[in-house]
């Protein structure tokens, strides 16, 4: 078949868990055989390959801020809009690494796997604020050569193509199952949503948590939805790191000593429960840091502040948006991840955990006992001396981590690429 992907999570600056869901997607349906035409909304690049590339590198996707990047665009294009006409996308014409054209090497990790690539500037704001106003998709298409069988949606975007089956993946309702943990307008939020799935043919949930929410808060008929889940295949490089290349690392980018640190990472926002995690570090009995990583999301000030009046910078570690290597070399060489979420759709860092060999501390709630099952160790997110013992468990007690690393290994593996392939190709197989 051939399917086309939305990407406007792989075209943000900072790496997101939809974008890492978007580039796996690719690759399970490019290893599956199928053709996939992802779809860019990058501004000023036209169809030449260099300016693509550029401004990916360099600007990604524009922002909800940045009026004068899409508002005139999509007022120009109202007319349109309104006549229910579909907008173009121009191919941008890149060759894989070796073939006469453009050298994609140095954005592999930021693209995902195509056979044909596409873009139609100011796309996903233009549809995201006409849906705000008139509660309808915007339509596009690609060339008459490439018409899509399936266009797949990575997150619920109010846009569809015209006599193509349209599928969207569900992470997660949170700011309607917990809305005092966001700044995000409800309303439009809302309406986007709605518009986005009114037309859809089927709606992929990453978790049996996720289409719970989507019955309860969407009413979602159940007969719509598929439960997919989600993978990740970190690369191997990464997983097979030894040891000592590991250790030499993180002390000399971070000065922080191998397996003697505990780590989080992700945005700083009440959702993801850091103030607690700060809190529980302060009761335990540990001579072990907590590495927080990740940018500040929203209503962050309580974290900012202790950060700003922290006493112990020994104790407590802050860095913000990390490179993914660095990442990756950090959560190997943790002593166990600390996400005690309050709501998650799915918990993409306790599965990446747990494939890095790394222990993790989480919530017995949401999404999370699905993806850790028994290779973690569950707490009540608000239980902040529960979660204090939880750490000074892993503090001491090796035999457990040891265990806990092996049962990691094993869970990981019901998530794997060949697992999410099945069940992927198991719902389109429903169209």
């Amino acid at each position: 078949m051939r399917i086309a992907i939305d990407c406007f999570h792989p075209a943000l600056k900072t790496g997101t868990g939809i974008a890492t869901y978007t580039r796996e997607l690719s690759r399970l349906l490019t290893a599956a055989g199928h053709e996939v035409f992802p779809v860019f909304g990058l501004n000023g690049v036209g169809s030449d390959a260099d300016k693509f590339l550029q401004t990916l590198m360099v600007k990604g996707e524009v922002s909800r801020h940045d009026l004068r990047a899409w508002a005139p665009r999509c007022l120009l294009g109202m007319p349109k809009f309104l006549a229910r006409q579909p907008f173009a996308a121009r191919e941008i014409l890149l060759r894989a690494n070796g073939e006469e054209g453009v050298d994609i090497a140095q954005i592999n990790d930021r693209l995902p796997a195509f056979r044909r690539l596409f873009n139609l500037p100011a796309l996903y704001r233009g549809a995201q604020a006409r849906a705000f106003f008139f509660r309808a998709p915007t339509y596009i298409k690609l060339p008459a050569d490439a018409t899509p069988d399936i266009f797949h949606l990575t997150l619920p975007l109010p846009i569809s193509m015209k006599g193509v089956k349209k599928v969207v993946t569900v992470h997660d309702v949170i700011p309607l199952a917990l809305p005092q943990s966001t700044e995000i307008n409800l309303r439009h939020y809302t309406q986007m949503f709605q518009t986005a799935l009114r037309d859809a043919d089927l709606i992929c949930a990453i978790s049996e948590q996720s289409k719970r929410d989507l019955m309860r808060f969407m009413h979602t008929p159940e007969e719509k939805i598929q439960v997919t889940g989600q993978a990740v295949n970190l690369p191997a490089r990464y997983r097979h790191l030894p040891d000592a290349e590991v250790a030499r690392h993180v002390e000399e980018k971070f000065a922080l000593r191998h397996k003697q640190y505990f780590l989080f990472y992700g945005a700083i926002e009440p959702r993801k429960n850091v103030m607690r995690i700060l809190e529980a570090f302060g009761l335990a009995d540990t001579p072990y840091p907590i590495v927080i990583v990740g940018g500040y999301g929203w209503l962050y000030q309580d974290v900012q502040d202790f950060f700003q009046r922290n006493p112990s910078p020994e104790k407590f570690r802050r860095l913000d948006f990390v490179p993914f290597k660095d990442l990756m070399f950090l959560l190997k060489g943790a002593r166990a991840l600390v996400f005690p979420s309050l709501y998650e759709g799915f918990g993409l860092p306790v599965l990446e955990a747990m494939q890095m060999g790394c222990p993790v501390i989480t919530s017995h709630t949401t999404s999370l006992p699905e993806v850790g099952g028994d290779a973690a160790l569950y707490v009540d997110p608000l239980d902040v001396p529960a979660l204090a013992r939880a750490i000074e468990t892993l503090t001491s007690d090796t035999a457990s981590i040891t265990a806990m690393v092996e049962k990691g290994y094993i869970q990981a593996e019901k998530f794997s690429p060949a697992q999410h392939q099945t069940k992927l190709l198991a719902a389109y197989t429903r169209l």
